[in-house]
């Protein structure tokens, strides 16, 4: 006579082998995901600059300067004001450029960093508002 064994349900083993295979997929998975996040955020710095920016030309056009130029003259006081993961800056205004400076708000980012947005080259005379570039710090 025969004894049939009903086996069911997973050995200790084989559920071992699967948490392991899960901590090791996730272990890759959320650097990645966290990464996607950060890029996602730092998207809102991006934009707003190009608000700025495109304020600031169009000032430069109407008053041939960049001087005394603010983020409400510019038209990108709203932008600035609604961000949620930067504050912003307007520093060293001259007739020829200036530079906007976005800082990371919060701790989803490095401490200190920043989106940099540095204008230069303007030309009063030709009417000319000048080239920027961006550049990344603390990332």
């Amino acid at each position: 006579m025969r004894i049939r064994m009903n086996r069911r349900g997973f050995t200790m083993f084989e559920l071992t082998i699967v948490l392991v295979i899960i901590t090791i997929m996730s272990g890759i998975a959320v650097p990645y995901y966290m990464s996607y996040i950060r890029s996602g955020k730092k998207t809102e710095a991006y934009a707003v600059i190009d608000a700025v920016v495109a304020g600031g030309r169009i000032y430069f056009l109407k008053s041939r300067t960049y001087e005394n130029g603010t983020f409400a003259k510019w038209l990108a006081q709203d932008d600035v004001d609604n961000a949620d993961y930067f504050t912003f800056e307007l520093s060293s205004m001259d007739a020829e450029g200036f530079v906007v400076t976005a800082t990371e708000r919060g701790d989803w980012a490095p401490a200190n960093a920043k989106i940099i947005w540095t204008q230069e080259g303007a030309d009063a005379g030709q009417r000319y508002p000048g080239n920027g570039e961006f550049t990344e710090s603390g990332w």
